[in-house]
C-alpha cells in the first residue's frame, strides 16, 4: 500500500508540473532568445520595440526568433528530429504515456492518469480482498470443527466432521482423522462425494470446502443449536435437553446452519474484492497496449511531417534594421 501511495504521489508531481507548462504555452508568455538560449522576461516590450524600430536593440535581436515552450522532456531542436517508432512503442510499454512524452505529445497526461488509477484499484482492492479473506479463515477456525469436540464458548460438542465421516463411511478402525489419503480412497470407492476431500492442510481448497459445499455441514458447530431469531435451527439433531441427539442419519442437504450461510457471505466479499483488483491488472495491460500503438503511430506520423516540410520551400517577408531603418526584405529558405 506504502509503494502505490509513493506511485501516485510521483505521478500527481508529473500530472501538476506538465499542467503548469501547459498552462505557459497556451498563455504565449515563453520565450527563448536565438542567442542567449535564457528567457525573455519582457516579450511583449520587444515586440513594440520591433515594430517601431527603436535604437535599443541590436541587429541581432532585432532578428530575434521567438520559439514557445514545448512538452517537458522533449527539447525544443528535438521537434526538428526523426523518432523511432520502435523506441516510442517499448517506452510505452514499460510506463503508459512515455512513448507519448518522447514523441512530444500532451496525450501522456491520460495514459498516466490511467496508469496511476489502475494501479489505485489493484492495490487497494487487493489489500481489502486480503484482509477479508483472512477474517473469514479466522471465523472458520473458530467455527467449524474437524475432530475438535469443544465449541468456542468452551462447552461439550457432540458432532463434529470426522464423526460424521466415522459414522457414515469409516468402518476400519485403524484409520484415523490424520489418515487423508485412505479416507480419499474409502469415499472414492463407495462412490461418495469423491469430488471433495478435505486435506488437513488448511490451504485455499479446503477453506473454499467447508462453506460451499454440505457435505461439511456436521463441522459447524451450530447445527443443533438456536438461530438469530430464537428458532431452533434443525430441531430433529436436538435432544430434551437442547443438545445434539448424535442423529447422523439426517441428509445433509437438509441441515441448516446460520454460521455455514454467514460464512459464505464473508468469502463471497473477499472473492468480490480480490477479482476487482484482478480487473485493475487488465487495465494495465490493456492502457499500456494502446498507449505503446499509439505512440508508435505518433512517431510515425511525426517522421512522416518532417519529411513533407524537408521537402518544402518557405517565403516569407521580414524587416531588417540596417543603419537607423528598418528594410523589408523577402527570404527564401528550404530545410536540407
Amino acid at each position: 500500500m506504502k509503494r502505490c501511495m509513493l506511485w501516485v504521489t510521483a505521478l500527481t508531481i508529473l500530472l501538476a508540473y506538465t499542467a503548469s507548462i501547459q498552462a505557459d504555452i497556451t498563455s504565449g508568455d515563453i520565450f527563448l532568445s536565438k542567442d542567449s538560449g535564457q528567457e525573455n522576461p519582457f516579450p511583449k516590450l520587444a515586440d513594440k520595440a520591433l515594430a517601431t524600430g527603436g535604437d535599443n536593440l541590436s541587429d541581432q535581436n532585432a532578428d530575434m526568433q521567438v520559439t514557445p515552450a514545448v512538452w517537458p522532456f522533449s527539447k525544443s531542436e528535438d521537434k526538428a528530429k526523426p523518432k523511432s517508432t520502435r523506441k516510442a512503442f517499448f517506452l510505452s510499454l514499460i510506463l503508459p504515456g512515455l512513448g507519448e512524452t518522447y514523441v512530444g505529445s500532451k496525450r501522456a497526461i491520460a495514459f498516466l492518469g490511467i496508469e496511476a488509477l489502475s494501479w489505485w484499484m489493484y492495490t487497494t482492492n487487493t489489500n481489502d480482498g486480503n484482509d477479508k479473506e483472512d477474517e473469514f479463515r479466522a471465523f472458520a477456525d473458530k467455527f467449524w470443527h474437524y475432530t475438535v469436540e469443544i465449541d468456542s464458548n468452551g462447552d461439550a460438542l457432540g458432532h463434529n466432521y470426522w464423526k460424521w465421516l466415522e459414522y457414515k463411511f469409516i468402518k476400519d478402525d485403524t484409520i484415523g482423522f490424520e489418515d487423508y489419503d485412505k479416507i480419499k480412497k474409502i469415499l472414492e470407492d463407495q462412490n461418495e462425494i469423491s469430488a471433495h476431500h478435505y486435506s488437513g492442510r488448511d490451504d485455499q481448497q479446503d477453506y473454499e470446502m467447508v462453506g460451499k459445499y454440505p457435505q461439511f455441514i456436521y463441522g459447524w458447530e451450530d447445527i443443533a443449536g438456536v438461530a438469530a431469531n430464537g428458532d431452533t435451527l434443525n430441531p430433529i439433531l436436538r435432544d430434551s435437553d437442547g443438545n445434539f441427539n448424535g442423529n447422523f442419519d439426517i441428509s445433509i442437504s437438509d441441515i441448516n446452519s446460520d454460521l455455514r450461510d454467514k460464512y459464505e457471505t464473508m468469502r463471497d466479499d473477499s472473492n468480490k474484492k480480490l477479482k476487482a483488483g484482478q480487473r485493475g491488472i487488465h487495465i494495465m495491460i490493456i492502457n499500456r497496449v494502446v498507449s505503446a500503438i499509439d505512440a508508435a503511430r505518433l512517431a510515425y506520423h511525426h517522421n512522416e511531417k518532417l519529411e513533407s516540410e524537408l521537402s518544402s520551400i518557405r517565403v516569407r517577408m521580414v524587416q531588417k534594421h540596417i543603419i537607423d531603418h528598418n528594410v523589408p526584405m523577402i527570404t527564401v529558405t528550404k530545410k536540407f
